[in-house]
């Protein structure tokens, strides 16, 4: 397993692009951030001149693998990047997942497996509420609905999150209610030529079930499409997986975002 730079940027591309949806943060991280070795690092297993593995360090905070084959050369390289960085999390498409087997059990806490799933549209009517792109102005709102539905925005201000939407490859749609209160959003992040995750759907509690949400998704994968890339999203529960599908989400693959032991 050997450390890649630019020099490897070719092989590297043309390996993940096999899965370009399984594999959006590694390719959308690629071309934000390169081989910046203060950020991420790439590793790839080469066997014959050929490419066959890549293990991806995201900061401190996660280890992403892809591979076609994992020898147990690969996975002492795996286990001993775990015990020097001591990441919160493994991310593992279902194919990489088979190669991995059990040799990394003993790191994991939770395995959490969702469905990952690529927008392909259907002519599925839904209501017509007015979507739009929110403005860092709206950041306090946003935030707002966030905090309604994912613990993880209690310790961001409305000023660093302002700061995000200035600075960062995300985009944020939002859903006014008659009286012009945003009551509930979604952005894309992590663009590639083929794909965007779609991240942190919410609605507020006492707007949900009035189809804000799903307009809103719609919106944003059809104006994803028209620019060249698919919407991906990730969900675990089965009311998620009809209202997506309906539609047009999917199921692409299985993937496994694994909570590590600290």
């Amino acid at each position: 397993m050997k450390k890649l730079n630019e020099s490897d940027r070719k092989d590297l591309v043309e390996f993940l692009s096999q899965d370009p949806h399984i594999n959006l943060f590694l390719i959308g991280d690629l071309d934000m951030f390169g081989f910046n070795d203060e950020i991420q690092t790439y590793y790839g297993d080469y066997r014959d001149d050929k490419l066959v593995a890549v293990v991806f360090r995201y900061r401190d905070d996660s280890i992403h693998i892809f591979a076609e084959s994992l020898d147990d050369e690969a996975i002492q390289f795996i286990r001993e990047l775990t015990l020097e960085i001591k990441p919160k999390r493994y991310m593992i498409g279902e194919a990489t997942m088979k190669h991995v087997g059990t040799r990394l059990d003993d790191f994991i806490r939770d395995n959490k497996a969702s469905t990952l799933s690529v927008y392909y549209p259907k002519e599925e009517p839904l209501e017509n509420h007015k979507v739009e792109i929110l403005k860092p102005d709206d950041a306090e709102e946003i935030l707002f609905c966030l905090r309604s539905a994912f613990d993880g925005y209690e310790g961001t201000d409305t000023a660093t999150y302002r700061k995000r939407m200035e600075s960062e490859d995300s985009v944020v749609y939002g859903v006014r209610n008659e009286v012009g209160t945003v009551v509930s959003v979604g952005s894309y992040t992590a663009s590639t030529d083929n794909s965007a995750m779609i991240i942190g759907v919410a609605t507020l509690p006492n707007e949900q079930q009035k189809g804000y949400a799903s307009a809103l998704v719609k919106v944003m994968s059809d104006d994803l499409l028209k620019q060249g890339r698919h919407g991906v999203l990730f969900y675990t529960n089965p009311k998620a997986a009809r209202i997506y599908e309906r539609m047009g989400y999917t199921p692409h693959s299985v993937y496994h975002m694994i909570d590590l032991k600290r």
